[in-house]
């Protein structure tokens, strides 16, 4: 099947956010060589009347080339071309058989990791990857690295192609790097969104602006959220330091007045003592007590210092990191800026290179042919298939570039 080549570079940026799924069998999956399957076995203690797990013969095997597995005590069972379900049920009676068990054991057998498929021709990093469920060629193609490679036959339209590849390249680098200098200039000024570059271009159309677009705004926001941690944090930390202070200030109040009273009955207690009234130790005591008070009212003042201390060092803290804040991103936007104008110089001298090599579009020069070799019964078929057919574990995906003139 030939599938134009504009199509396919437009799929591949879809492709690169595509996650490896977990791995999960599907219940028609045939097991086959280099398979790799995980077995968990549990069997029926009658001492303690619960399953104990069997941790001797559980782990992960991989199938052998010939489809078989060997487990200990199990002995060598025929993998290949079964389920995972019935490669379970014929491992439980074998278990049970050279055992001894008076039960069936209970036997699961998952796939821990598909054997892999193959790619070669035009990618970047052609290989054997591991198979993944749902696998489709466009998904391959993105595994395999993306962007495709180039093989034609005459040196002027491969140059043109290279040069329009290259402006893509560079293209999409310019959407980017506009895209975070609108949002760094939206930071640095607080506006309450970002003002992005009407009008917005990127090669691959609207869907990718919108997405560099979320992503920007989503940058935003976290850095607005984290900055508002850090400024509430340090808020936080100042009231309290404040609530600390006024309860300093209020204890200190009151100390003051202990300290008046003191010293007026160490007045009049002097006079009582000079009558003889009372004896001299009383006075000693009053003036120790004063003395309490006096140390009291330092120990105050000392922390009530600290606490305004504390108070400046947090709004000095706040200012400097917002401050700082400011310029790093201040800096990080001329970097930004710089990046733009070189960008926009290549972006000018790969479209000029690209135009007198005569190729305007990788489009208009090539195809994509996609096709695998299988294995159906025993015997390797080539088939050409579309950018939606599955590729089955084992296949060997092939994608080629085929010049238009070629095919004339």
């Amino acid at each position: 099947m030939i599938i134009p080549f504009q199509w396919i570079m437009r799929c591949l940026g879809y492709l690169c956010l595509i996650a490896v799924p977990i791995i999960a069998f599907a219940d028609d999956y045939r097991l086959a060589p280099d398979d790799v399957v995980a077995l968990r076995i549990s069997s029926w203690d009658e001492a303690t009347a619960s399953y104990t797990p069997m941790t001797v013969i559980d782990g992960d095997y991989r199938i052998m080339a010939n489809g078989r597995i060997s487990f200990p005590i199990v002995g060598t069972v025929d993998a290949g071309g079964q389920t995972v379900d019935t490669l379970g049920d014929q491992i439980a009676e074998a278990l049970q058989s050279n055992a001894g068990l008076f039960q069936l054991p209970e036997v699961s057998v998952q796939i821990a990791q598909y054997r892999p498929f193959y790619v070669l021709g035009a990618v970047n990093n052609p290989g054997a990857y591991p198979w993944q469920p749902q696998l489709t060629p466009m998904k391959a193609i993105a595994l395999a690295g993306g962007q495709t490679r180039l093989s034609v036959e005459t040196m002027d339209e491969t140059n043109g192609i290279r040069q329009f590849t290259s402006l893509r390249g560079t293209q999409v680098e310019l959407a980017r790097l506009k895209a975070r200098a609108a949002r760094q200039e939206a930071e640095l000024s607080e506006a309450a969104d970002i003002t992005f570059p009407d009008p917005f271009f990127h090669p691959d159309g609207a869907a990718f602006v919108g997405r560099l677009k979320e992503e920007e705004r989503s940058i935003l926001a976290l850095r607005r959220e984290t900055l508002d941690r850090a400024t509430n944090s340090n808020a936080a930390l100042i009231a309290l330091y404040k609530t600390e202070l006024a309860g300093l200030e209020t204890k200190l109040a009151g100390l003051r007045r202990q300290q008046e009273v003191a010293l007026d009955q160490l007045e009049n207690l002097k006079g009582i003592v000079a009558s003889g009234a009372v004896p001299a130790n009383r006075l000693i005591a009053a003036e120790q007590g004063i003395a309490d008070l006096n140390a009291e009212e330092l120990d105050l003042n000392t922390a009530m210092f600290r606490a305004r201390q504390r108070i400046g060092e947090t709004e000095r803290d706040q200012s400097q990191m917002v401050d700082n804040r400011r310029e790093d991103t201040m800096t990080d936007l001329q970097k930004t800026r710089h990046s733009i104008a070189l960008e926009t110089t290549r972006e000018q001298m790969f479209s000029q290179l690209g135009a007198l090599n005569g190729v305007t579009s990788i489009e208009t020069a090539f195809d994509l042919v996609l096709s695998v070799r299988r294995d159906v019964d025993g015997t390797v078929t080539v088939l050409v298939i579309g950018p939606d057919d599955p590729i089955l574990a084992g296949d060997v995906f092939e994608i080629e570039l085929v010049s238009k003139s070629a095919t004339q």
